[in-house]
């Protein structure tokens, strides 16, 4: 009997490879929302202050995300510890599993994840972000 594939999960857990398939599922922005530069109006993610290490001190503001993420439906927070992100009829983005910095490493492109008080995306780790309507 072979052992099963782990991977680090949130709060540092090793989970399961096909229970983190899920999570990684739960994360993942649909590629149409991820630089969105059409005129359509919504409601858009912005992330700033960016870092390649969440520990990392900038001396500056550290950078600004390429990326504008949306347009998205809905945007929720719970004691600001458990956020959704609600894109389409199907869809939910949840913010609420605080991922170790190596599992963050390990999403595939456009996931979003939170560690500690930065969000997650595509290589750089942001302290702030926004939500704008166009």
């Amino acid at each position: 009997m072979t052992q099963p594939t782990v991977l680090p999960g949130p709060k540092g857990y090793l989970l399961p490879e096909d229970i983190n398939k899920q999570l990684i599922g739960d994360h993942q922005i649909p590629e149409r929302l991820v630089n969105n530069q059409s005129a359509e109006p919504g409601m858009y993610l912005k992330l700033f202050h960016g870092r390649v290490e969440p520990d990392q001190e900038i001396d500056d503001w550290g950078t600004d995300c390429p990326d504008e993420i949306g347009p998205l439906d809905w945007v929720h927070f719970t004691y600001n510890d458990c956020g959704k992100i609600g894109i389409g009829i199907d869809q939910v983005i949840w913010l609420d599993n605080n991922f170790s910095k190596e599992a963050c490493l390990l999403m595939p492109p456009n996931s979003l994840c939170r560690h500690d008080d930065m969000l997650y995306w595509n290589g750089v780790f942001y302290g702030d972000w926004s939500f704008v309507s166009r």
